[in-house]
């Protein structure tokens, strides 16, 4: 089950239709935490007003704006990305009040976790069960509140890849918080140029350090394994690790 998502920057020459293909996406993402369709694809690549990553963002909010519908699932996926679990009627009420985007709502999620230790460890027992089949020991809770705030999402994809290595019954008390870059089935993720991720961290509010690697602000560091920078939309900052762009 696809739960979240993140954006991989590649050095490959684009054209035009590509790199727009590629704003719609990265578009979509950062607005709705999914993936666009190949027909909402095809509307957009139509659109000519449509120039960079932050025009599909405001077009999006737009929509959000005024489809309840739309509104509503996406309110819905930040919750469950950022807490793992779903919104209350009460939230969702809430924020049906704004037409905030999936990247804003994590955003303020991931930062109220920073607020309320009680349940960011409701947050933790959540993602072992899903991801290793079991409930985290003391000292593993004690790990990771020492850890930066991390959304529920970028929790299981840590785990995943813990488990890969070291197998879901090993006790991650120690060292960095890793999550595997392209290989998880947790984190989905589109391939985008350097010009596009560009463009995307300047929409999301996320800095490029270093010229390389990309961090987005809020939540904790997380090494990225393997090569491509990663831009991670809400919930915890992903480091690429020796990849370049």
């Amino acid at each position: 089950m696809a739960l979240g998502l993140a954006l991989f920057s590649t050095a490959h020459a684009q054209d035009a239709k590509q790199l727009k293909r590629e704003r719609i996406q990265a578009g979509y993402m950062l607005s709705f935490g999914r993936a666009p369709s190949e027909s909402e694809i095809t509307y957009w690549q139509g659109q000519a007003s449509m120039k960079n990553v932050n025009d599909m963002i405001a077009a999006n909010k737009a929509y959000i704006g005024k489809d309840a519908g739309t509104k509503k699932s996406t309110i819905i996926k930040a919750y469950n990305d950022a807490m793992g679990r779903n919104p209350t009627a009460a939230e969702i009420t809430y924020w049906s009040n704004g037409n905030h985007i999936y990247t804003e709502l994590m955003a303020d999620h991931v930062q109220w976790l920073k607020g309320n230790p009680a349940e960011y460890v409701n947050v933790i027992k959540r993602s072992y069960q899903y991801e290793l089949g079991r409930q985290p020991s003391a000292p593993e809770v004690n790990y990771w509140k020492g850890q930066p705030v991390h959304s529920y999402l970028m929790l299981l994809g840590c785990h995943e890849a813990w488990k890969k290595s070291n197998g879901a019954t090993a006790q991650k008390t120690s060292g960095s918080t890793v999550i595997s870059s392209g290989t998880t089935p947790i984190v989905v993720t589109v391939p985008v140029s350097m010009q596009i991720a560009a463009e995307a961290n300047a929409a999301a509010g996320i800095i490029n350090t270093n010229g390389s690697n990309i961090v987005a602000q809020g939540g904790g560091n997380i090494v990225a394994q393997g090569g491509g920078n990663i831009v991670a939309a809400g919930g915890g900052n992903i480091v690429a690790q020796g990849g370049g762009n």
